[in-house]
């Protein structure tokens, strides 16, 4: 069994997972890595037959698209030292705000 296809798939998935396993455990671990893939290659062979109602659910991969918008500069007609002189705290060009996780305010 050290050569089969199971047994060389439990030594990556367990090397990937830093798992030491024993040869009994990857044997034991090969068999039902087996079983759980013929389980899947028989649902994947099984016909599929949708009401018009669930295939209207169901998103075809060729229409999916990047809905992403591009990155634009937006004049909103606030000037950055307007925008400074109304902040709590500024340095330079940005606004200063007290540390979130841990250490102290300057």
């Amino acid at each position: 069994m050290a050569n089969s296809p199971a047994k060389f798939d439990v030594d990556k998935l367990a090397h990937l997972a830093r798992l030491e396993l024993t040869d009994a455990e990857q044997a034991t671990y090969g068999r039902q890595l087996g079983a759980v893939l013929e389980y899947i290659d028989e649902i994947a062979k099984m016909p599929i037959k949708l009401s018009a109602e669930q295939a209207g659910n169901v998103a075809p991969h060729h229409k999916l698209h990047n809905i992403s918008r591009a990155d634009a500069v937006v004049d909103d007609g606030i000037e950055t030292a307007e925008l400074l002189a109304n902040a709590p705290m500024a340095e330079e060009t940005a606004i200063k705000v007290h540390a979130v996780l841990g250490g102290q305010d300057e």
